[in-house]
């Protein structure tokens, strides 16, 4: 059972009449609304639970959340993103080895750590599955895009 959650609300503004201007921090949500109450005061129901997350939204979820990272400047996330999200749970199958080489070059490139560890060095040692490693790396990365397409998975059958 999923839990539903509340709005985060942030003040962004004030409006004409002295109210506070909130806005949802989840990116996916963005619900704004005007009260005399503060941030923490507000409770809404998130748009977030009415989302139905494809596979390329939950991957980038997922690495959010393991690497506390998001989109960046000259990254090309967001056309995977759609790329995965038109290809759905069948196609990221058919396409795994194309996305773990763009999440590994992404991960190389941004110097992704895990546990303040790299997740790729910047010389792979070639065979050892070692942290830092190619071979851990690949395994970290097709774990974690075989996570999203079951998530995306049971989010079609829901």
């Amino acid at each position: 059972m999923v839990a539903l959650m509340n709005c985060e609300y942030e003040i962004i503004g004030q409006s004409a009449g002295g109210e506070n201007i909130l806005r949802c921090r989840r990116p996916e949500c963005g619900h704004e609304t005007v009260s005399a109450y503060g941030s923490g005061m507000v409770h809404t129901m998130c748009r977030i639970n009415k989302l139905k997350y494809k596979t390329g939204d939950i991957l980038h979820n997922l690495l959010r959340d393991k690497l506390g990272t998001g989109f960046k400047t000259g990254c090309a996330c967001k056309a995977w993103i759609a790329k995965m999200n038109e290809w759905g749970p069948k196609g990221c199958r058919e396409n795994l080895v194309k996305i773990v080489n763009a999440l590994l070059a992404e991960a190389k490139r941004r110097e992704w750590q895990l546990d303040g560890r790299p997740i790729l060095s910047k010389v792979a040692r070639i065979g050892a599955c070692v942290p830092g490693s190619m071979c851990f790396a690949r395994a970290w990365a097709r774990r974690l895009v075989r996570e999203a397409i079951r998530r995306s998975e049971q989010n079609e059958k829901s």
